[in-house]
């Protein structure tokens, strides 16, 4: 149904790694587990689906460090080249749309096509 209106799906990488919040009580630690497992196959289906997807929320806005260690987690899902248009190409056509949203006006980035240029 998500693809077939067009929505858009932002999707952060939640694993049960180092970055995950540290919790003491079993009810808790078993629903992030499920949190983690249930990150891949959101990935999967986004996939099978070819529901448009965007990388990121409010992580995109907590810190550089932070945002750098996420994005290195999409290739637990897909290529390092498929990330990095996830984070950027894809992350733009989803602003391009949110147009009565976002901070600016107008086209965020034009380029101009060229023999060595990698478009999405």
């Amino acid at each position: 149904m998500m693809a077939d209106t067009g929505t858009w799906w932002s999707i952060q990488p939640f694993l049960a790694d180092e970055d995950a919040n540290r919790y003491s009580d079993p009810k808790a630690i078993a629903a992030q587990k499920e949190v983690a497992e249930g990150t891949k196959r959101a990935f999967d289906w986004a996939d099978k689906h070819q529901v448009n997807w965007a990388f990121g929320t409010d992580i995109l806005y907590g810190g550089g460090e932070s945002q750098g260690r996420q994005l290195v987690k999409l290739a637990h899902f897909m290529s390092p080249l498929a990330a990095l248009h996830r984070s950027t190409g894809a992350a733009g056509i989803y602003w391009h749309y949110r147009a009565g949203v976002r901070p600016t006006k107008g086209a965020l980035v034009s380029l101009l096509r060229g023999p060595w240029l990698i478009f999405w």
